[in-house]
């Protein structure tokens, strides 16, 4: 009998590969999985997260040892080890739960998921084709996280002031790098 993609699978197949590594559990896991197991698992998670861009499995690209050598078999989530920056993640904060939907829809922008957090507030996805920078560098990290920013400043230019009246924007500023922990879908 064949494997019936669940709604669960279809989403993490639209953000990762199936060689990509995730983090993936509570927000104390540090150690990457391969993104298949995860979603097979997925049921057994009590309140899951998981790391918006996957995280390579072996090897620590921000520590290295006396040798000027990176380390090897240590695993750790942070954006130095993001071995792709392409999903982008928005969440929007201090504002009612219809008037962040339609902030987020009016912005235009072709959002691949929002998932609601199971609070209050909604988790925006943006999945790209293509890496924003290179993964593993430094000069990569600012590259993407200057992308967020730019869309956060429409967004918050643009949208927030027409649907809410806020001086200040809307998004939250922590959401901006890349291996930020977010909710899975349907938790």
């Amino acid at each position: 009998m064949l494997h019936e993609k669940t709604s669960v699978d279809k989403f993490f197949w639209t953000l990762f590969s199936g060689n990509d590594w995730i983090v993936a559990g509570d927000a104390f896991q540090t150690k990457p999985e391969l993104m298949g197991n995860i979603v097979e698992r997925a049921s057994k998670y009590a309140f899951p997260l998981y790391t918006v861009n996957p995280i390579h499995p072996s090897i620590d690209f921000g520590w290295h040892n006396n040798e000027d050598k990176y380390e090897v078999n240590v695993a750790r989530r942070a954006d130095i080890n993001c071995t792709s920056l392409k999903n982008l993640m928005f969440e929007i904060d201090g504002i009612p739960l219809d008037d962040q939907l339609e902030l987020l829809f009016r912005s235009g922008i072709p959002w691949t998921a929002i998932v609601f957090s199971g609070n209050k507030s909604y988790h925006a996805i943006l999945s790209l084709e293509d890496n924003l920078g290179a993964p593993h560098t430094e000069e990569g990290i600012e590259q993407y996280k200057q992308v967020w920013k730019r869309l956060a400043a429409l967004i918050n230019a643009e949208y927030a002031g027409k649907i809410v009246s806020l001086k200040e924007g809307v998004l939250d500023e922590a959401t901006k790098n890349p291996s930020r922990f977010t909710r899975f879908p349907n938790y």
